[in-house]
């Protein structure tokens, strides 16, 4: 799993930098960067932080990763109905 989430770590890291980097204008490329890892990521690691301990608070350990893991699927078929992928042939969406 650690290999799963290493990879697609990098992954995402990979197209924020680059997301950032082409929405900014040229002059402030590296600032847009270093802002969207700075304050998104950080940000969102601590709001994740904090729900994570509430949610261990109120359930417990054990079902805290059932409460996770339901988050998680519950992420994964939203962004694939957004998308479009969800229900469509083939399991990657077609370039274009």
């Amino acid at each position: 799993m650690q290999l799963l989430l290493g990879v697609g770590y990098a992954a995402f890291m990979l197209a924020a930098v680059n997301l950032a980097h082409e929405l900014a204008p040229a002059a402030i490329g590296s600032t847009a960067q270093t802002f969207l890892t700075g304050f998104g990521f950080a940000a969102g690691t601590g709001v994740g932080e904090l729900a994570a301990g509430r949610l261990l608070d109120v359930v417990g350990v054990q079902s805290m990763y059932a409460y996770a893991a339901a988050v998680g699927f519950a992420v994964v078929a939203v962004s694939a109905l957004l998308d479009g992928s969800l229900g469509a042939d083939g399991f990657v969406p077609a370039d274009g």
